[in-house]
């Protein structure tokens, strides 16, 4: 049989260009082609304006003589302050606070007072009971003239006595709190 002188179909299309591969390489050279055109023309553009005489220029600098003097920082900042150690601060009288001795985020040492208390409640409790006490005496001293027996004990003597007791206990209080 004769053999067919026809070249295969692939052959073919490769000879005529009709290759989906060789249009993608065709069309791929085109856009490097084009990139290297514009990398070049960029170059170009970059050492032509570059060379008006700012690069043979030297640097410049400036001197001045070292000093003393303080360094100023100035620092801006936003959110919220917190301690870096909480303590919490009692008292054993609860009253109106006449004065404050230290100021906020102070340091304070051991002893040192933080406040005062105003005192003319206690004191006007302390001299209230000084006068019960004394009025008491007196009773217990009248009493005692006009009948001499009422002096035993769980009498008006005793009364007193107790309560001379709680005066002199608020007054060592108050003298230990003021």
């Amino acid at each position: 049989m004769a053999e067919s002188s026809q070249p295969p179909a692939a052959d073919v299309e490769q000879l005529l260009g009709l290759d989906p591969g060789a249009r993608r390489r065709r069309r791929a050279r085109r856009w490097l082609a084009l990139a290297l055109l514009a990398v070049m023309a960029t170059t170009g553009i970059w050492w032509w304006a570059g060379s008006d005489g700012r690069a043979q220029r030297q640097a410049e600098w400036r001197t001045d003589p070292a000093a003393n003097g303080d360094i100023v920082v100035i620092v801006t900042a936003t959110g919220t302050v917190e301690p870096t150690n909480r303590v919490e601060v009692s008292s054993e009288l609860s009253g109106i606070i006449r004065s404050v001795a230290v100021d906020f985020n102070a340091r304070v040492t051991r002893g040192q007072p933080l406040a005062e208390l105003d005192t003319d409640r206690l004191e006007a409790t302390l001299a209230s009971s000084r006068a019960r006490v004394q009025s008491a005496g007196a009773h217990i001293v009248d009493g005692r003239h006009r009948d001499p027996d009422k002096g035993r004990a769980g009498s008006q003597t005793d009364r007193a006595g107790r309560a001379r007791a709680g005066v002199l206990a608020r007054d060592r209080r108050v003298a230990c709190r003021v």
